[in-house]
Order: structure tokens, then sequence, then C-alpha cells
């Protein structure tokens, strides 16, 4: 009964001090993995509220370009952004910007706020055109393709990165140490014995070499 008692006291911190290192170890892996920044870039572009925002920042650029009194419904603005966010070589540079924002949230760079579709601007007027002719050919010459990103919430985890860098290790040693408890419960249990006879006056052979064996033992070993 004493050993088993013993045993889910040292069990159950174990597995929740294991359980919280194999969490970091995952986002250490994952989130927080500076050289998945290309792959995250990509998930956040599938996923359908940031591709949604990135659309209606488009949309807004073309509308801001378009000169006063063009007659143009929203519904068209709208497909004609979703055309040139979907264009390869535009969603390519959608994605280094993504890139960017991921690692500025490690902390290793600033924040990008915009993304710089100037230099394919040939190529979001193509799109527009396959949607409307008429508002391609309205937009100016020198129209500024600078869109916005939606990073204006992207905070540092720099310093959440550090700690889980710095705990993990520690914490899943100590889960592996503490989940082994046999050893440690096969001691205790010794000494309690030892102490219990020294109490009532009785110290046989078998009680001295427990104890004996209690100081010598040495700690867990890892598998």
């Amino acid at each position: 009964m004493f050993r088993r008692v013993i045993a889910g006291l040292i069990l159950g911190p174990a597995l929740l001090i294991g359980s919280f290192a194999w969490s970091g170890y995952l986002a250490l892996s994952t989130i927080f993995d500076e050289n998945r920044s290309a792959t995250v870039a990509q998930e956040l572009l599938d996923n359908e509220k940031v591709k949604a925002q990135v659309a209606t920042n488009i949309a807004g650029a073309i509308s801001s370009a378009l000169p006063d009194g063009t007659p143009v419904a929203e519904e068209q603005i709208d497909a004609a952004a979703l055309a040139v966010l979907n264009d390869g070589r535009i969603t390519g540079l959608v994605i280094n910007s993504l890139g960017e924002t991921h690692r500025s949230f490690l902390g290793l760079n600033d924040v990008p706020q915009t993304v710089d579709l100037n230099p394919v601007a040939e190529v979001a007027r193509e799109q527009i055109a396959s949607i409307s002719p008429e508002v391609a050919a309205a937009i100016p010459a020198d129209a500024d393709w600078s869109i916005d990103l939606p990073t204006e919430n992207i905070p540092n985890s720099s310093p959440v990165k550090t700690f889980l860098e710095t705990s993990v290790p520690f914490l899943a040693g100590i889960s592996l140490v503490a989940g082994r408890p046999r050893a440690v419960v096969g001691n205790l249990s010794r000494l309690v014995a030892i102490d219990s006879n020294a109490r009532s006056g009785v110290l046989t052979p078998n009680a001295l070499y427990g104890a004996s064996r209690a100081r010598r033992a040495p700690g867990p070993r890892a598998p």
C-alpha cells in the first residue's frame, strides 16, 4: 500500500511535467522553428480568414487606384482582387512577406506592414483585366501596388521561445527520472521499516542490510 501511494505521488507530477515538456518540444519543432517560416507562411495563406483579409486589402488598393466616378461594382473589384491573389507570381510575394512576419514573431526582424506588388504591377493589371477590362484600363499606370498585410497584432514571442529552449530539456530529464519510481519507492520502504524497528528497539540483520543498501543505492537510471 505504501509503495502504491508513493508511486502515485511520484508518477502524477512526472506525467504532468512530461506532458508539458512534450508540448514544449512540439512547439519548438513547429511554430517556434525559424527554418519553417515558409511552411508557416503557406499555412497562414491557406487559412480562409487570412486569405480573405489579404484579398480585401488588395481590393482596397484597386479601389484607391481607380479615378473617382469609375463605374464599377464592388463585386467586380472583389473578384479582381481574388484573381490577383491567386496568381502564382503574386502569391509567392505574399508568402515571402508572411514568412518575414513569422520571423518577426520569433523576434528576428521587424514586422512587415505591407507587401510590395509594384514589381508585378502588370501581372495584377492582367488579372484584373480578366475580370473587368474596363477596370484595368481605368487604373493609372503609376498606381501604387503596396498592399497592407494583416500583421498589426503580431507579438514578439522570443522570450517564450527562450524559456522553452531552456526549460524543455530540464523538464524532460526530471520526467524521465521521476517516471521510474520503483527504486526510489523501494529505498523509501526500507528506510521506513528501519525507522519503525528502531523506534520499537528491534534492529534485525535484515533491517541493517536494508539500511545499508538504501544508503548505497544509486539514483534511478535512464532506460
